[in-house]
């Protein structure tokens, strides 16, 4: 027990086997410690982390063209640069002059297809309004003013009714052809057979004195009882001796309405509904026998006719003072709409009142 050996293997023994391999394992253990610490740390110039870090500076150094980074970088510049180029008007070849170019020219092909359109329309609504103005004063102006007078008023005919385009027959005067339309009313009528005569015009040298005249020789020619002379209003528009003899919209003398009538302007359209229902209104008492009659509230058919009369020259005040005065435009409009619907009840109210008059 107390051998020299056994003291040399005591692990208290200060020089002994144990003592001496602790220690120099824990120099070992202390020194590997320091070695691996040196490895990684960046104030050793010769450890491995600094090494790494040197060697990835080096490798991914943008400014090194011959590094990963520094491709990387040079490709990013030429795109960019080439795009700042394709992206600029100034430089030819590039994209965006490119686009521009054909932008351009194709707008400039449009802007001379539509200068070449635009003068073409301009030139055949020259020859149109050309061809119109002389249509306007030559004879077969008036025949298309006939016509289309004849269509607008065949549309304003009631189912029961005739309605003839007799402008190429002769009358009952011979060698006559005066009379354009006959209007014949039907049987539901309170006069069956009775007809109206139109006459049609559009010319600039008439008085009022000569569509009387006229229309009393279609009455004769047409054997009707009332006779309506539509003239244009293009024929008095601007013409100063044709507003003097003609100066309202619908004129009446005895069982003759004179109506001026515009196939272009529909507000003209009331002027010629007013005269086919005043028409109809006179034929019905010029035809109704004594025995009808008695029985016919008269007074209300006059009433009615003198409100229709009435609500028509108070259109013709108001388009003149339309035409001719901006001021309170507004107010002007509102009353003439306003006589248009009363115009328009005084007709259903005369329409009601000859309805009444059927058997």
């Amino acid at each position: 027990k107390d051998s020299d050996l056994m003291k040399y293997l005591s692990a208290d023994q200060q020089n002994g086997l144990v003592q001496t391999i602790t220690r120099v394992a824990q120099e070992r253990l202390e020194e590997q410690s320091t070695k691996v610490l040196g490895e990684f740390s960046l104030d050793n110039p010769d450890g491995a982390l600094k090494r790494l870090i040197t060697q990835i500076e080096t490798n991914f150094n943008p400014d090194d063209p011959k590094t990963a980074l520094g491709v990387l970088k040079k490709a990013l510049g030429e795109t960019q640069d080439q795009i700042r180029k394709d992206l600029s008007l100034d430089a030819d070849g590039s994209a965006l002059s490119n686009l521009h170019g054909k932008l351009k020219a194709q707008i400039e092909d449009l802007v001379a297809k539509q200068t070449k359109f635009q003068n073409d329309v301009t030139s055949v609504l020259a020859e149109l309004r050309g061809a119109k103005k002389e249509r306007a004063v030559s004879p077969s102006g008036g025949f298309d003013f006939e016509a289309l007078s004849g269509d607008a008023l065949r549309n304003r005919m009631h189912s029961d009714e005739l309605f003839e385009s007799v402008g190429e027959t002769t009358g009952l005067v011979p060698r006559s052809k005066i009379g354009d339309h006959v209007q014949t009313l039907g049987a539901d009528s309170a006069a069956p057979g009775a007809k109206v005569v139109y006459e049609c015009k559009r010319a600039e040298n008439y008085t009022l004195a000569k569509a009387l005249a006229e229309l009393d020789e279609a009455r004769k020619n047409r054997g009707a009882e009332v006779g309506v002379f539509v003239l244009a209003a293009s024929s008095v528009r601007g013409n100063a001796k044709m507003q003097a003899e003609f100066p309202r919209a619908l004129t009446r003398q005895g069982n003759d309405i004179i109506a001026i009538w515009d196939p272009e302007d529909d507000n003209s359209d009331v002027n010629l509904d007013a005269a086919v229902t005043l028409a109809r209104a006179y034929a019905v008492r010029e035809r109704s026998d004594e025995d009808a009659a008695a029985d016919v509230d008269w007074e209300a058919v006059d009433k009615a006719i003198h409100g229709v009369e009435r609500q028509i020259e108070y259109i013709d005040d108001l388009n003149t003072w339309t035409g001719n005065i901006t001021r309170d435009a507004d107010k002007i409009a509102d009353r003439l709409g306003k006589m248009k619907k009363d115009l328009n009840r005084e007709l259903e109210r005369l329409t009601e009142q000859i309805e009444n008059l059927r058997p």
